[in-house]
């Protein structure tokens, strides 16, 4: 047989991959009192057992599409809501207890505040490839602003000599 002949299976199947993939629960939770209060108390109760909205609505919808199918079977389909229910918490509270597990074995993200400044970084180490751009391009301005007429011939020198002094 394959998953075609059991449909069945394969929406039990798919509402427990959504209990596995639901983000893990604040704080951990008896796996098999959720599966009570949820056989007895539905959506509403295990909505307020684990704090979420989400574990409110997917056993309240669950509810919804039995008593819609269950129009075929006069509603005797309705019977197996507080089992699914039930096995939907205790996968939930389960699995949402193991991602608590493992997220506990992370190491710790420490948020650090840096109190001192950093050393100012010697002269000698400055970085000639920057330093060249910028004094070529220093000089490009400034033979253009000689050609153009703004600067004299003694102060195009005198600005030269004092780029090429920074080297």
């Amino acid at each position: 047989m394959n998953a075609t002949d059991k449909p069945h299976l394969t929406v039990l199947s798919g509402l427990f991959s959504i209990a596995d993939d639901l983000q893990p629960l604040a704080e951990k939770k008896n796996p098999k009192f959720a599966a009570i209060l949820a056989f007895f108390g539905g959506g509403i109760a295990l909505g307020i057992y684990l704090k979420s909205f989400k574990d409110f609505l997917i056993p309240t919808g669950i509810l919804f599409v039995m008593a819609i199918f269950g129009v075929v079977t006069y509603e005797l389909l309705l019977l197996l809501a507080p089992p699914v229910w039930s096995t939907y918490a205790f996968r939930r509270v389960s699995s949402s207890n193991r991602k608590l597990d493992e997220r506990s074995h992370e190491p710790e993200i420490i948020d650090a505040q840096v109190v001192t400044s950093p050393p100012p970084v010697p002269t000698v180490q400055k970085n000639f490839a920057d330093s060249q751009t910028t004094i070529t391009a220093r000089l490009r301005r400034l033979d253009d602003l000689h050609r153009e007429g703004i600067l004299s011939t003694i102060e195009h020198a005198t600005k030269r000599a004092q780029i090429l002094s920074e080297l």
